[in-house]
């Protein structure tokens, strides 16, 4: 039997019985007029401990990276610095208006001659995922190739790691080093509507796959992997050409393969998260409702090859 903890969106499932926690008194004691001394609390700060239950290896590296703040987040919220401070290395376009340009809130919109990179400072090319909310419409469609990102590095043919609207109208992820390349596609006929769609790529040394909407549409073996990585990202452009289109919101990179629970939160969710490495925990595990946190992971223990479990801890902010 498990409780279910909600970090992101995500239930995790822990371990019965393992869930504990305690409030530390963040007040001060004053003496009243009378000489009896009250307590007299500014603040209760929380901490959690948890254990889960064994997790595959997916779930694993994904709850670690989560729970550690690992990775970066664009909201375009009134900025195009990133949640960890990151500001962009080239940029020639306007964040979109709030009623129209984003997801949540303000958005980027990527159309020629408009351009948005950044440094790949949370980028790894041997294993990550992408994900972002697009605004599909005809000029995505429109028969030339529209970028959702690109990321290579030496020249336009190495460790290449990129999701591109196809003349065709398929969606192609395609991923490979030194000329050797490996697509996998969404359909065209999935995105025929104009709306906002929830794309996410990952890759490790094994899998490659896409989701659209929080479902894995479709998924290869990696054959040649990218092996270093560039100087920068591109989000919505290729070198400054290829534009996207349209408006993007919502780009988040993680330096692990996410897993299928935290990709499918991802899309489900009403809103952007949490700054990292901040969550907003809540569920059954948690005492005293939802609250945001911070974590560290103390212990991960393996039960098998393929499976493990994780102890953490979580504090409140």
């Amino acid at each position: 039997m498990a409780d279910f903890l909600n970090l992101n969106g995500w239930n995790v499932p822990v371990a019965r019985g393992s869930a504990s926690g305690d409030y530390e008194n963040q007040g001060t004691n004053k003496r009243t007029i009378t000489g009896v001394m009250l307590s007299s609390s500014r603040a209760l700060k929380g901490s959690w401990q948890f254990e889960t239950i064994p997790l595959t290896r997916e779930q694993v590296r994904g709850l670690v990276g989560l729970v550690s703040g690992q990775g970066d987040l664009w909201k375009f919220d009134a900025s195009l610095w990133s949640e960890k401070g990151i500001g962009a290395t080239s940029n020639s376009n306007a964040l979109a208006g709030a009623s129209t340009g984003g997801r949540f809130g303000t958005g980027v919109n990527i159309v020629n001659p408009n351009v948005l990179s950044y440094p790949s400072h949370v980028f790894n090319p041997l294993e990550g995922t992408v994900t972002a909310w697009v605004f599909v419409n005809s000029e995505v469609r429109g028969g030339a190739d529209s970028r959702v990102f690109w990321h290579g590095s030496n020249n336009a043919n190495a460790n290449i790691v990129s999701l591109t609207n196809k003349f065709s109208g398929e969606w192609h992820f395609t991923i490979g080093d030194f000329n050797n390349f490996q697509s996998i596609y969404i359909p065209a006929s999935f995105t025929e509507n104009d709306a906002w769609y929830h794309f996410a790529v990952r890759w490790n040394d094994a899998e490659y796959a896409i989701f659209l909407n929080g479902v894995k549409r479709a998924s290869g073996t990696v054959a040649n992997q990218p092996t270093a990585r560039g100087a920068t990202l591109d989000f919505g452009h290729f070198r400054g050409t290829e534009q996207l289109g349209s408006n993007l919101d919502s780009v988040q990179v993680l330096p692990y393969p996410a897993s299928t629970e935290q990709i499918a939160a991802l899309a489900a969710a009403g809103g952007d998260f949490p700054a990292q490495p901040m969550m907003r925990a809540s569920g059954n595990a948690m005492l005293n409702g939802a609250k945001t946190v911070i974590g560290e992971v103390e212990n991960v223990e393996w039960v098998s090859d393929k499976t493990a479990t994780v102890s953490f801890r979580l504090h409140e902010r």
